[in-house]
C-alpha cells in the first residue's frame, strides 16, 4: 500500500498511541477522500487488538461495511440493560472487571465520526477506558456541521497524539462528490463548486423529490422546517394514503436503547395492530392541556419486526413527557410492556440527522439561506453531499412549486 504522508504520519501517531499511558486519547482528522476509512481498515484487519465503534447503528454499519472490521455502536458496548424492582428497564456502564469486557483489556478503541459523540458519553466512554487501560483514537471530519450540542465537540481536543490528513489521496480525485467538496470547502464560489455535480433547478425539482422518494434516496435539507413541509408533500406526490403505510421510511429523532435504535436512524413501519386513537394520553404543556392519540404499530429495526408505542401528536409536546406518557398508558392499557418510539417521517432528513450515515444516492436541496449563511452554509453543503457514495443531485431556488404547511399525517410528534 502506497501512503500519502500524511497517512504515514497518522499511523506512526496512532502506533505511539498503543504503546501510551492507558486512558490516553489520540485524535485522526480528515476532510472527505483524505483516506481515514483506509487507514480504520489497516490499524483495524493488520494490527491486534482493535475495537471500531461509532455514534449510531448506521455509522457503525457503514463502517464494518467499508473496513470489512466487526464495529458496534458505543452505546450497546458501554452499556447493559437491567431492570429495577418494579420491572423498569434502564441502562448502566458495564463494568471493566465483569464479563462484558472480557478480551478487551488494553485494546485500542477506534471512535469513527466522532464529533458525534456527546459530552455524557464521553465522559462514561473515558472512564472506562481509563479503568480497562484503552487507548481510545477519534477519528472524524472538523469541516462537517458542528454537533448540535452547544460547547462541545470531541473532536476539537488536540492531545499529545494528533494527526490531520489533508491530502486526497490519488484514487478519490476520480469522484465528482469529492471533487466538489474540495471546492466547497476551499473556498470557490459556491455555484462553481456544486456545479462539477448535476444541478437542477426550475420545474423539473419536483419530479427529482418525488422520483427519489420512490426510489429510496435521502432527500437532505437545510432546515427542520423544511423537512416537515416537504415530508407531507411527498407522501401527498407518492399518493399515500391518510394512514401509514407499510415500509414508509421513520426516521428516529430520540435514542431507545431499549429498542436498540438512536437518533438520526431510519426504520420501516409495517402495519398498525392497534389503529392511532385507540388509546391517548394527555400532557399539559404551557398550562395548555394536549390530548395525544396513540397506536401500537410494527416496526422493522435492522432485521427484526419490533413492536412500538407511536403518537399522532396534533402539535408540538416535549419528547421526554410524551415517551413517560405513551408507555405507562400503553402498559395500562394492554397489560404488558410496549416502549415508545419518538419517530417521524424520514423521506426528508435535515444534514445534522444525517450524519454518520451514506446512501448511494443523495438528493441534497440548497434553500435559499443556504447561500447568505457564510461559513454554515459551507459546511450543510459540504456534510450534505459527502453523505453519497455514487451520485449526489443539487437541487436549488427558484423551486416553481409550492411546499405547502405540514400537513400531519397519521404519524406526527
Amino acid at each position: 500500500m502506497q501512503w500519502t504522508k500524511g497517512q504515514s504520519d497518522a499511523l506512526e501517531m496512532i502506533s505511539s498511541l498503543r504503546s501510551a499511558e492507558a486512558g490516553s486519547v489520540g485524535v485522526l482528522l480528515g476532510y472527505a477522500g483524505t483516506g481515514k476509512t483506509t487507514l480504520i481498515r489497516e490499524i483495524a484487519q493488520n494490527r491486534t487488538n482493535t475495537i471500531v465503534l461509532a455514534p449510531t447503528g448506521k455509522a457503525a454499519l457503514r463502517v464494518e461495511e467499508a473496513t470489512g472490521h466487526e464495529a458496534s455502536t458505543i452505546h450497546r458496548w458501554l452499556y447493559r440493560p437491567f431492570e429495577d424492582e418494579e420491572g423498569e428497564v434502564h441502562f448502566a456502564r458495564c463494568d471493566p472487571k465483569g464479563e462484558s469486557f472480557a478480551g478487551t483489556h488494553g485494546a485500542l478503541i477506534v471512535i469513527d465520526e466522532a464529533s458525534m459523540v456527546g459530552r455524557r458519553l464521553w465522559e462514561d466512554l473515558e472512564a472506562v477506558a481509563r479503568e480497562n487501560r484503552n487507548r481510545i483514537l477519534l477519528v472524524g471530519d472538523d469541516y462537517q456541521l458542528p454537533p448540535i450540542e452547544s460547547g462541545w465537540n470531541a473532536l476539537e481536543q488536540r492531545p499529545a497524539h494528533f494527526a490531520r490528513l489533508d491530502e486526497i489521496v490519488r484514487q478519490a480525485m476520480n469522484s465528482p462528490i469529492v471533487v466538489a467538496a474540495s471546492a466547497v470547502r476551499t473556498g470557490e464560489p459556491i455555484p462553481y463548486a456544486i456545479g462539477k455535480l448535476p444541478v437542477t433547478r426550475g420545474v423539473t425539482v419536483q419530479h427529482q423529490v418525488a422520483a427519489g422518494a420512490r426510489e429510496g434516496s435521502p432527500i437532505l435539507v437545510y432546515t427542520n422546517r423544511m423537512r416537515q413541509s416537504l415530508n407531507s408533500w411527498v407522501r401527498h406526490k407518492l399518493g399515500k394514503p391518510p394512514r401509514l403505510s407499510r415500509g414508509e421510511p421513520l426516521l428516529v429523532l430520540l435514542n431507545s436503547y431499549d429498542l436498540g435504535v438512536f437518533n438520526g436512524e431510519i426504520v420501516a413501519f409495517q402495519e398498525w395492530t392497534e389503529e392511532p386513537g385507540s388509546f391517548s394520553t394527555q400532557i399539559e404543556v404551557k398550562r395548555k392541556t394536549i390530548t395525544v392519540p396513540l397506536g401500537i404499530a410494527m416496526v422493522r429495526i435492522g432485521e427484526t419486526a419490533q413492536e412500538v408505542v407511536l403518537a399522532v401528536a396534533p402539535e408540538y409536546v416535549p419528547s421526554a413527557w410524551l415517551r413517560e406518557a405513551a408507555e405507562e398508558e400503553a402498559r395500562t392499557a394492554f397489560g404488558r410492556e410496549i416502549h415508545f418510539l419518538h419517530a417521524d417521517l424520514g423521506y426528508v432528513l435535515t444534514c445534522h440527522k444525517a450524519q454518520g450515515s451514506e446512501w448511494p444516492d443523495v438528493l441534497v436541496m440548497l434553500e435559499p439561506q443556504v447561500y447568505h449563511t457564510a461559513e454554515g452554509g459551507r459546511r450543510f453543503i459540504y456534510t450534505a453531499i459527502t453523505r453519497a457514495k455514487q451520485t449526489c443531485r443539487i437541487l436549488v431556488p427558484p423551486w416553481n412549486f409550492d411546499i405547502p404547511a405540514r400537513r400531519f399525517p397519521a404519524l406526527a410528534v
